[in-house]
């Protein structure tokens, strides 16, 4: 019993841990209805710390509106970084801590949400097999799902079944009067 505590204590946390490949992502998400020209702008403002922080390579990639899956969205950008070779700092050194590569893009990248992901020790995809969307106008309403779900996973149907509220998207109800 008291070895495998220690072999508990002693193993990493995550199931799938970050591993310094020397490369990883980061992407920027602007406010739903964003022009193409705004989130190039704060891909731009990405781009500018990225140049800044000692340790990545002067040569990176960035993106916008990528089209996965059918036409790429333009609230939507990628920016793709190598770490320089040789002698040289952790990825997670670089990217985590107050002055890392993600509190700045945090802190400096104003109009948009700017995160940086390191890759995992096995590259999976990021997307599932089948999604189904349960929608409606009242939020309350919605707060009941996961009741209404669980007949489903007692049949063996969907396992992985996950509430996803996107509040970011604009809506305009238009009621006409005579």
């Amino acid at each position: 019993m008291g070895l495998a505590w220690y072999f508990f204590a002693n193993l990493e946390q995550e199931f799938l841990p970050e591993e310094d490949k020397g490369r990883f992502l980061a992407i920027g998400i602007t406010p739903q209805g964003s022009t193409p020209e705004y989130t190039d702008r704060m891909m731009r403002q990405m781009e500018t710390i990225a140049s800044e922080t000692p340790g990545i390579k002067d040569g990176y990639f960035s993106a916008i509106a990528l089209p996965f899956n059918g036409p790429g969205d333009a609230t939507q950008g990628f920016m793709f970084m190598r770490l320089k070779d040789g002698d040289r700092r952790s990825l997670e050194d670089v990217v985590g801590g107050p002055r890392g590569l993600g509190a700045r893009f945090i802190t400096e990248v104003e109009g948009a949400i700017a995160i940086p992901i390191l890759p995992k020790a096995v590259d999976l995809g990021i997307s599932q097999p089948f999604e189904l969307v349960v929608s409606n106008p009242e939020i309350k309403d919605l707060s009941l799902f996961p009741a209404t779900h669980r007949p489903a996973d007692e049949r063996g149907l969907p396992l992985n079944v996950r509430a996803s509220m996107e509040l970011t998207k604009p809506e305009l109800d238009l009621e006409s009067r005579p």
